[in-house]
């Protein structure tokens, strides 16, 4: 998938900067219940948010692959 130059470029700027923005968010939201008294904020929250993020980019890219071949060959 990423030895062509499509597939490079699909990891770049479309699946690095999603998980690049989850990461972000789940940090900040982490963040922000760190200081709320009945919550408590953990790296493991993030990394659960992260690991959500990939399963839904790879059913979205499955769903891509074998439903809607064409679309996704004409988007790359």
């Amino acid at each position: 998938m990423l030895s062509n130059r499509r597939g490079l470029w699909f990891w770049v700027y479309v699946w690095f900067p999603a998980l690049l923005g989850t990461a972000l968010v789940a940090s900040c939201d982490e963040w922000h219940q760190s200081y709320l008294p009945n919550r408590t904020g953990t790296p493991w929250d993030v990394l659960l948010d992260c690991t959500g993020a990939i399963v839904l980019q790879l059913i979205i890219y499955v769903f891509m692959r074998t439903i809607r071949p064409k679309k996704l060959a004409r988007a790359a």
